[in-house]
């Protein structure tokens, strides 16, 4: 939902009124709402990623259920490099060495009821 008209401004209410939008549009092959880059901070200490609590306020398990009850899956975009294209925390071998951590991320975004990643390598 970000891209390029929001780039990294776009918050859960962002996410969520352009869902209601596109449902109302009648656009019924549009199926999916995705959340862009610059939706996560951090690592936690367990070491999974951390959403923006600026940004979602509520979490992203609960942005993923109200995009579910507009009848939509719900997407997260996530990198395969060091960083985001924007600089953000990703799922990708830190620059250097150390270890992956895309089945940890993985495991998270289903408990976020996301039904779509996308991968990108930006850096």
């Amino acid at each position: 939902m970000e891209g390029a008209h929001h780039q990294c401004s776009a918050d859960e209410q962002t996410v969520v009124s352009n869902a209601q939008a596109l449902a109302a549009s009648g656009l019924a092959e549009k199926d999916i709402v995705t959340v862009d880059d610059c939706w996560t901070t951090s690592r936690g200490e367990a070491g999974d990623l951390v959403a923006d609590p600026d940004k979602s306020p509520h979490g992203m398990a609960w942005l993923g259920t109200q995009v579910h009850e507009m009848g939509f899956r719900f997407g997260i975009r996530e990198d395969a490099g060091a960083t985001t294209c924007a600089g953000f925390a990703r799922s990708g071998r830190p620059q250097g060495s150390g270890t992956d951590l895309f089945a940890q991320d993985a495991k998270r975004f289903v408990s976020w009821t996301r039904r779509l990643q996308r991968l990108d390598l930006a850096r």
